[in-house]
């Protein structure tokens, strides 16, 4: 009879014990709890740095699949002397273009002398600001028509040297561009001179 009623004493304890130990258990979980989510904030933020930083830091080990580091883009140069020369090589071909158009086309010669009239005409007849943006641009569209129908026939030359009739086809579409520039840039010219003209007459 005592050894029974000293188990039953006991076993309220154990349980107390148990209980007790699962309550620590699941508080010192609680109070890690924070811990954690502080260090899962801090690795965001370290990987994933805020727009309040001044530039991009270099992170070794931000794509694991291929190794590839980020670069910090505070420290690229802005533009390389390589750069600089194609880019003035690419002005250098331009203005050759430029000089091959007016050395061996004689409807591009013709055109710019107009376009030079049209300037000088407009400067003594003292076109408003927005007539001249209007003139400026049909200017620049009948020159670009020119060069682009120069440069697609000697392009269509190339490829085809026999006649053909698609060949043929490509330049007559090319030359019908060119001629209906000449045709609005005619129609501009009137709309813009024709009143003021008149009127100093």
């Amino acid at each position: 009879m005592a050894l029974r009623t000293r188990s039953r004493r006991d076993r309220p304890q154990t349980r107390d014990r148990s209980s007790r130990k699962d309550g620590d258990q699941q508080q010192g979980g609680d109070r890690g709890a924070p811990s954690h989510s502080r260090r899962e904030l801090a690795a965001e933020e370290r990987f994933w740095p805020t727009p309040a930083d001044d530039h991009i830091e270099e992170y070794p080990d931000r794509d694991h699949r291929d190794g590839q580091k980020w670069l910090d883009l505070a420290h690229l140069p802005s533009r390389s002397p390589q750069t600089t020369r194609v880019l003035l090589r690419s002005f250098g071909y331009a203005f050759a273009g430029v000089a091959y158009i007016v050395r061996t086309q004689q409807n591009a010669r013709i055109e710019l002398a107009i376009a030079v009239g049209a300037v000088a005409l407009a400067a003594w007849l003292g076109l408003s600001p927005l007539e001249w943006a209007v003139l400026v641009i049909t200017i620049a569209l009948v020159v670009a028509l020119e060069w682009i129908n120069t440069s697609l026939e000697l392009a269509v030359s190339l490829a085809s040297p026999e006649r053909h009739r698609s060949a043929k086809a490509a330049k007559d579409v090319a030359a019908a561009c060119v001629l209906l520039g000449a045709i609005t840039s005619i129609i501009v010219g009137l709309l813009l001179f024709a009143p003021r003209l008149v009127s100093r007459l």
